[in-house]
């Protein structure tokens, strides 16, 4: 295994005796199931990051995913008593609910205060954001007044969907098909 990167080559994998799964939990090719997906409850090492859940300095995998793109494996931990997996998982940003915030907007960063309540210590996420591959976990301040009077982040990015998708259907409904002419 590379002591940098924690990637590991087939060989390297085979020697662990630890399940080797073909893809990342909600994967499919082509829409077909793919039996040997791995369980959502196992998550990478960024993942366990993202959902905040700490990787302990002498925790070893349980299992190795294949990552395509890099044609090597990454280790997967077991977070299933974790209580993440029992609130909702939003994959749309339009179907969040309205007060629900990011960690960045609840968190002490470069010593400026986040424009809502610091996250207090052993409050939960609410629920989690699934943005393309990664994981936002949200905190609910929908009682709260922002400090700097702006609006969330999701709400910013939820009025940019709303303003790109009317535009796409303007552009939908006044385009005009152009037809060229046969060559003969």
């Amino acid at each position: 295994m590379s002591k940098t990167t924690g990637w590991l080559t087939r060989s390297e994998v085979d020697a662990t005796n630890k399940p080797v799964f073909n893809e990342y939990a909600g994967t499919t090719k082509n829409g077909m199931p793919n039996f040997n997906r791995c369980p959502k409850e196992y998550v990478s090492k960024t993942a366990c990051k993202q959902l905040e859940f700490p990787i302990k300095d002498n925790e070893e995998p349980v299992g190795y995913v294949l990552h395509l793109g890099k044609h090597r494996y990454f280790g997967v931990y077991d977070r299933r008593e974790e209580s993440i997996w029992n609130k909702p998982f939003y994959r749309d940003i339009n179907d969040i609910p309205d007060g629900y915030v990011m960690r960045s907007e609840v968190t002490i960063t470069r010593g400026k205060r986040p424009p809502f309540t610091v996250k207090k210590k052993g409050e939960e996420p609410v629920a989690v954001w699934i943005r393309g591959s990664s994981y936002e976990v949200l905190y609910n301040r929908k009682s709260e007044k922002t400090r700097h009077k702006k609006k969330t982040v999701i709400m910013q990015m939820k009025e940019q969907s709303i303003i790109e998708e009317k535009f796409a259907s303007e552009l939908r409904s006044n385009s005009k098909v152009i037809m060229f002419p046969k060559k003969k």
